[in-house]
């Protein structure tokens, strides 16, 4: 069995093991013992961060991302998406995820300019200057 293979094979006995009230569950710890390794897998961070949003614990994203912790993918964005827009932003970037990074823009009604061959083309236009 390759390495995502043991990866799905951990992450399913992690998820169905009892989680009782008070402690961390247990595929939390494993991807908090995972983290304090090194950097998750695109697979990983996906899945650490379905249970973080299901665990509504924002507050592990941001403390994790500023260290390059995650495996940034337009999938990862889309879920971080689901908490904060600024973090999704700047993972839809990371992943160089470019219609997602230009409609997060546009979603915060701002100019975007991106360098094309020495030259800039403007993406989208500030909110000030939309008719109403």
């Amino acid at each position: 069995m390759g390495l995502l293979g043991c990866l799905v094979v951990h992450v399913l006995q992690m998820q169905s093991v009892h989680v009782q009230a008070g402690p961390k569950p247990p595929l939390l710890r494993y991807f908090g013992t995972l983290l304090s390794r090194g950097k998750l897998s695109a697979s990983e961070s996906l899945e650490l961060s379905l249970l973080i949003v299901d665990q509504n614990k924002k507050n592990l994203l941001e403390n994790w991302f500023p260290e390059d912790k995650f495996g940034c993918s337009k999938e990862f964005g889309d879920i971080v998406k689901m908490v904060d827009n600024d973090l999704a932003l700047k993972t839809y970037i990371k992943a160089r995820a470019t219609p997602k990074v230009v409609d997060a823009f546009a979603e915060r009604s701002l100019t975007i300019f991106i360098y094309t061959q020495s030259r800039y083309a403007l993406l989208a236009t500030s909110s000030s200057s939309r008719p109403s």
